[in-house]
């Protein structure tokens, strides 16, 4: 996608105005402490800090108040049937889809798992999760997994033929795509891989006669953890919901597997970012965007592609959700939506398996530099509308688009400019305030510590607008501790989940631990049991861990993550469109060859002989959890417990 006049102009257009706004601020700062007088630049500096800060306050306090309206909703999901109520809104009057009906059976699910370097027993556990979906028949029958490699992985054949072999016969089909590198015009990255994936889908679509009208395209990152229930809580709303082909799936992302164990800076960030999913579900006045991992049908796929699914995406850009979904909005005459899936799905937030302190702090620079690159999808939100008017006039639009097109803009501004406005502008104002106060104390006196500020004039505000500040950083401050308990609610579902899932022994150990000792169980227990997880000791134990991170690290975290990379992210767009997809560590990452680690048991055929069938187990014939979602033999014969 080569850049154009309009996107430069955006770019220099955004890039100055933070960067401006910025360096007025250290100035209005700096320049009066150093020399004692002109402090009426304090005064005004207070005004504008007061007035930005509004903007992330009203964010914290929207986070905060549904937040926790979607954590109720995704408990009641969690022990949906899906299938249960598919069944039931065929005998009832619902609503039903103006694209006509839709059966249960005749959806297809293709679950492109894109991974580079990913070790073989962590999509092992990402493919296991699609095995045990229920009803047995979504896998079975109605599911084809395609692992999306990279050509240029050492091993990527024979890591994808172990899986293939490993899997045979427990979904409709499992392929492989081999994403050659290096290509002109490309990113190698996760878009460019994604991109190279939907063209196999699509081949196995046209050789097996899939209609792309009943088939949806997943996208899995290889650490994220789907609950049992996803693809049938993605089935109903399929065939049920209106327009299902402007329908966007998204899951609830929670980097939970491994939340304790990285540093507290980190730690934070992940905890904003799940709040801000969580908030996307139930706020009613937002416009909810992809991320991470989600879903779309082919037939969408195709329409934003002008005929081609594998056209959709472009494979130079860093924000590959963002960046489809933009485009699918302005190709689709702004009608495409994200249909919320309230269902957790749990995942690994960069920043715990570095060899130091130092290593994984470092781990979450990389992720972070990387993340605020995506304000390059703002500005090709605001180039895109350029365009649109440049060529065919403002009112060729109807008002709803613009309307939705207003939402979309805040929601991307939110996402991807919010970092410097809380992350560098809002916290100056406190330390705006400590220093009146510092040289109002030191006034007069003689000590050592004093004497920098002995001669300083001392700043005098106008009490309303320092009144307001107060205010609205307060408001900040108990909107945030609300946040906290937000997560300690959705860390009990997305431990749930996880234990479900069978990872917490193998992978993230650390919390395994905790959980045991918790329940003095083996670790495992039922979802209808998941808000009993963290009794009242754990939750009040893990909200006061967090408020003295946010106490020590929120400001630095504020900074280091977000507001300096954000500004690095928007310099860069000034000269240079390109990004490096550079992927931070999450688990060990393989260097060599396949793995040697132990497969699992050989799945069972469709054309199994009898002695060769599909048992389930009780709850005292196989070692494992109360959920009995494990894979084991018995008597020579596969079992899904």
């Amino acid at each position: 996608m080569r850049r154009c006049w309009a996107e430069s102009v955006v770019a220099y257009a955004v890039c100055t105005f933070f960067c401006t706004l910025t360096l007025y601020v250290f100035v209005a700062l700096l320049v009066p402490a150093h020399t004692g007088s002109s402090v009426w630049l304090h005064e005004q500096l207070l005004v504008f800090l007061t007035v930005a800060s509004t903007i992330p306050a009203s964010w914290f306090l929207t986070l905060a108040l549904w937040g926790n309206v979607t954590v109720g909703r995704v408990r009641s999901a969690m022990k949906a049937d899906w299938f249960q109520l598919y069944t039931k809104s065929l005998s009832e009057k619902t609503k039903k889809s103006t694209d006509g009906p839709m059966l249960w059976e005749d959806v297809r699910h293709f679950v492109i798992i894109v991974n580079y370097k990913e070790p073989l027993p962590l999509l092992r556990k990402a493919i296991s999760n699609l095995a045990v979906q229920v009803p047995k028949s979504l896998s079975a029958s109605q599911t084809v997994v395609v692992l999306a490699m990279e050509e240029r992985e050492n091993g990527a054949r024979e890591k994808a033929a172990i899986l293939r072999e490993e899997f045979k016969g427990y979904f409709q089909s499992v392929l492989a795509s081999f994403h050659p590198g290096g290509k002109t015009g490309e990113i190698n990255g996760k878009a460019s891989n994604y991109k190279w994936a939907v063209g196999v889908v699509e081949d196995h679509c046209r050789a097996n006669s899939v209609s792309p009208d009943r088939a949806l395209v997943h996208v899995l990152d290889a650490d994220s953890m789907l609950p049992e229930s996803y693809l049938a809580a993605v089935t109903f709303q399929f065939c049920t919901v209106p327009d299902r082909y402007f329908k966007w799936w998204q899951p609830v992302m929670l980097q939970s597997l491994n939340f304790w164990e990285v540093p507290a800076m980190a730690r934070l960030t992940s905890m904003m970012t799940a709040c801000h999913e969580l908030a996307a579900v139930s706020n009613p006045f937002g416009t909810a965007v992809p991320f991470s991992t989600w879903a779309v049908p082919l037939k969408t796929l195709k329409q934003i592609g002008k005929g081609s699914a594998s056209a959709a995406q472009d494979p130079d850009v860093i924000a590959d959700d963002h960046h489809l979904f933009v485009k699918g909005f302005f190709e689709l005459d702004g009608r495409l939506q994200v249909q919320s899936v309230p269902l957790p799905v749990p995942n690994f937030a960069a920043g715990s398996k570095g060899n130091s302190y130092v290593d994984n702090l470092h781990e979450r620079w990389i992720q972070a530099k990387r993340h605020t690159f995506g304000v390059a999808e703002f500005e090709y939100l605001v180039e895109r509308a350029i365009m649109e008017i440049a060529e065919h006039g403002l009112f060729a639009k109807t008002l709803g688009f613009w309307r939705r097109y207003l939402g979309l803009f805040v929601e991307l501004g939110v996402i991807h400019c919010m970092a410097v406005v809380s992350g560098i502008w809002m916290p100056l104002g406190t330390l705006l305030l400590l220093y009146r106060d510092a040289t109002r104390l030191c006034s007069g006196e003689t000590s050592i510590m004093c004497h920098i500020l002995a001669d300083r004039s001392v700043p005098q505000f106008n009490p309303l607008v320092e009144v307001a500040y107060q205010i609205v950083m307060g408001t900040s401050t108990a909107a945030m501790c609300v946040c906290l308990l937000c997560w300690v609610r959705a860390e009990q579902l997305a431990v749930a989940v996880a234990v479900d899932a069978d990872v917490l022994d193998t992978i993230a150990p650390a919390k395994a631990k905790q959980v045991k000792a918790l329940l003095g169980k083996s670790g495992t227990f039922p979802i209808t049991k998941a808000p009993e997880v963290a009794t009242n000791r754990y939750a009040i134990t893990s909200c006061f861990k967090l408020l003295v991170d946010f106490a020590f690290a929120g400001v630095p975290s504020a900074y280091i993550y977000g507001g300096i990379p954000g500004l690095m992210a928007q310099i860069r767009l000034l000269h240079d469109h390109t990004f490096e997809y550079v992927t931070c560590l999450k688990q060990p990452r393989q260097t060599e060859g396949p793995s040697s680690a132990p497969a699992p048991p050989r799945p069972v055929e469709k054309l199994a002989p009898p002695e060769r069938v599909l048992t389930a187990q009780t709850d005292g014939g196989c070692r494992g959890s109360v959920r009995r979602r494990h894979f084991c033999v018995v008597d020579h014969a596969v079992a899904i417990t």
